[in-house]
């Protein structure tokens, strides 16, 4: 039985892995069954039996990117440095990572795939979002301490809505001057030591 699981989950992974390709480099909006399907190398009918719809697929496409975007930031994590630090270091990552993939940003937060794919994203918290969390933890501050959900919630959001505003340009800020006004919100947020 289990490796009939781990086959499904690997024909799976090929969808998924057709999608990101299309994607990158095409658009999402060039996303159909039929062309991932192809680029998978099986009929585009076999996707259903793995997926409900091409939205179940396109958000297990989101969840894989979000995987990725941890991989990508994980790399510039760094116990040596202050907490603050490295709170700021990788909400810069972070933010670089989904500029520079506007796709992939709208795939995971921006596109409605209806009620279904809603409950398979609420059931998966972002490995991203853990690791801000743990790093919040390291941070000596009773204030932060007592008020770290909320303190990451609004980091979160505020960096989302950074991210929309950089994508759709609807701002003449520049790269610099996003990372900077992270920098001064989370320095705010967290206060001195």
């Amino acid at each position: 039985m289990i490796m009939k699981e781990i086959q499904k989950q690997r024909v799976k992974n090929y969808f998924i892995q057709a999608t990101k390709d299309i994607i990158s480099d095409f658009g999402i909006s060039q996303v159909t069954v039929r062309k991932v399907g192809e680029r998978a190398g099986y009929s585009y009918a076999t996707i259903y039996n793995y997926f409900s719809d091409l939205n179940s697929l396109l958000t297990c496409t989101g969840l894989s990117y979000l995987d990725d975007s941890y991989e990508y930031i994980v790399q510039f994590k760094d116990d040596n440095l202050d907490p603050k630090k490295q709170i700021v270091k990788l909400a810069h990552e972070y933010f670089k990572f989904m500029t520079m993939r506007p796709d992939v940003y709208r795939i995971i937060y921006i596109l409605d795939y209806g009620e279904r794919p809603k409950q398979l994203i609420r059931t998966n918290v972002p490995k991203v979002a853990l690791l801000l969390n743990d790093t919040l933890k390291k941070i000596k501050s009773s204030y932060v301490q007592e008020n770290i959900e909320i303190i990451s919630n609004i980091l979160s959001s505020s960096i989302h809505a950074k991210i929309m505003f950089y994508i759709g340009k609807r701002d003449d800020f520049t790269l610099e001057d996003w990372l900077e006004d992270i920098e001064n919100e989370i320095e705010f947020l967290l206060g001195s030591d």
